[in-house]
C-alpha cells in the first residue's frame, strides 16, 4: 500500500509538471477562446481556475485569443493585452521637460582651514626659558605671548643696532640694517625694537607672540630645551572657519561649479545643517575611485564641526531643462539602467537610457528617450519578466 502511495504522488508530480510546462501550456492555449493564467507567470495556461502552482496566485480569466496573450515578437518588444494589463496594473506616463535641481550627495570629512593656520619657528639657536601657550588645545589670540627665549646671538645683534644707533651715522643705513635685521631674522617687533632704543640696553630674553588668533594644535617645545634655528615650535589654526573636503563622482561633477551654495550635515548633530559654499574643485579625477575632491568652506564660530570628523553634504547647482521620467519607469537589470516605451497600445519596446539627476520620486534622462514618449511608470518589472520568458521560449523552440 505504501509503494502505492509513492508511486500514485510520483505520477501526479510527473502529470502536474506536464501540464504546466510554458510551452506546452502555450499550444494548449491556442485552441482556447477562454483560458486562465498566472499574472506574475503567464506561462502558467490553465482551461479552468485554480492557483497559480510557481506563487500560488488566483489564476485570471483570459477572453483575448491567445495571440493576444503577452508575447515577444522580436527581441526587445513584448505585445501586452488589455486584460493583462489591467491584471498587473500596467500603466504608462509621458515623459516631459521640466526644471531640474541638480543636488550633488557627497561624504567628506572635516578638514582645517589651510590659510587660517600658522607655524612658529625657531629664528635662531637658543633656549626655550618660559612657556605661555603651555600645551595643546590652548586658544589664543593674535599677539598673545608664546614663550621666550634666551640667546646670545640675539643680545650680540642689539648691541650692534644700539651703537649703530649712537654712533654719528646713527640716522643713516647702518642704523636702518640693523634694525631691519632684528625684524626680519631675530623676528622682534616694531614694539620690541622701540624699547629697546628707548631703554638703551640689551635683554637676556626675547618673548615672541602669536601670529594669529586660534587654536595650538601641535607644540614641540618645553622649558629648558634647547632648540636650533628653523625648529618647528608651533603649530597654530583658526577654527572658527573649517572646509569639508568630499569626494563627487565623476558623473556629478558637470553640476558642481566654484560659489555654489552646499548643506553640510555631521552624525554628531543629526539635527543641525551647516551652510557653506564650494570653493575649489580639483582639476585631477582619481583614476581609481573615478572621483574628484571638492572644497567647501563653513563657518565653524560655535565649534561644533571637529577636524576629521565625517560629513555629508548636498551641493545645490543651477537648474536646468531636463527630460523627466518617474524613478519606477527606470529599471536596474545589472547592466545599463532601461525602460519599456509604450510605441502603439499594448507594445512596449525595451530602451537602454543614460541617467543625470535623480530626486526622490522623478529621474532625469539624458539620453536614450526622446520627449512625449510614454514609458511604463509600473508594471515594468513583469513587462520585463515577458520578456524574458519569450526570448527563452524562442530559444528553446529553436533548439527543438
Amino acid at each position: 500500500m505504501k509503494y502505492a502511495l509513492i508511486g500514485g504522488g510520483l505520477l501526479v508530480l510527473i502529470v502536474l509538471a506536464v501540464l504546466f510546462h510554458p510551452w506546452h501550456n502555450a499550444e494548449r492555449a491556442s485552441g482556447l477562446k477562454e483560458y486562465y493564467t498566472c499574472p506574475m507567470h503567464p506561462s502558467v495556461i490553465s482551461d479552468h481556475p485554480g492557483a497559480c502552482p510557481v506563487c500560488g496566485m488566483a489564476l485570471v480569466k483570459k477572453s483575448a485569443p491567445p495571440s493576444e496573450v503577452a508575447h515577444s515578437t522580436e527581441e526587445g518588444h513584448v505585445h501586452i493585452s488589455a486584460s493583462e494589463r489591467i491584471a498587473a496594473n500596467v500603466s504608462t506616463v509621458r515623459a516631459a521637460r521640466r526644471m531640474v535641481s541638480s543636488r550633488v550627495a557627497a561624504t567628506g570629512a572635516v578638514a582645517f582651514a589651510e590659510p587660517l593656520q600658522a607655524i612658529v619657528p625657531a629664528r635662531f639657536r637658543g633656549r626655550i626659558e618660559r612657556l605661555f601657550a603651555r600645551s595643546t588645545g590652548t586658544v589664543v589670540r593674535s599677539g598673545d605671548p608664546l614663550f621666550s627665549v634666551y640667546s646670545p646671538d640675539l643680545i650680540t645683534a642689539e648691541r650692534e643696532y644700539l651703537l649703530s644707533k649712537s654712533s654719528d651715522a646713527g640716522s643713516g643705513d647702518l642704523l636702518s640694517a640693523s634694525a631691519s635685521r632684528l625684524k626680519d631674522h631675530y623676528g622682534l617687533t616694531e614694539a620690541q625694537i622701540s624699547e629697546l632704543a628707548a631703554s638703551g640696553h640689551t635683554h637676556s630674553t626675547i618673548t615672541y607672540y602669536s601670529p594669529i588668533s586660534g587654536t595650538v594644535i601641535e607644540k614641540n617645545l618645553q622649558e629648558g630645551q634647547y632648540v636650533d634655528e628653523g625648529t618647528a615650535l608651533y603649530r597654530l589654526a583658526d577654527l572658527r572657519r573649517v572646509w569639508v573636503i568630499a569626494e563627487v563622482y565623476e558623473k556629478d561633477l558637470r553640476y558642481v561649479k566654484v560659489g555654489q551654495a552646499a548643506e553640510v550635515r555631521a552624525d554628531a548633530f543629526p539635527s543641525d545643517t551647516f551652510a557653506g559654499r564650494v570653493s575649489f574643485v580639483e582639476p585631477v579625477l582619481n583614476g581609481e575611485t573615478r572621483t574628484a575632491r571638492v572644497r567647501v568652506e563653513l563657518d565653524n564660530r560655535q565649534g561644533k564641526l571637529k577636524i576629521n570628523m565625517y560629513a555629508a553634504l548636498e551641493i545645490e547647482g543651477a537648474s536646468h531643462q531636463g527630460l523627466v521620467v518617474p524613478r519606477s519607469a527606470v529599471l536596474f537589470t545589472g547592466g545599463r539602467p532601461l525602460v519599456w516605451v509604450e510605441g502603439s497600445p499594448g507594445h512596449f519596446q525595451k530602451r537602454g537610457v543614460e541617467l543625470g539627476v535623480t530626486s526622490e520620486s522623478s529621474v532625469e534622462v539624458v539620453s536614450g528617450l526622446e520627449e512625449g514618449e510614454m514609458v511604463a511608470s509600473s508594471g515594468g518589472f513583469l513587462i520585463d519578466s515577458e520578456s524574458q520568458l519569450a526570448e527563452a521560449g524562442g530559444s528553446e523552440h529553436h533548439h527543438q
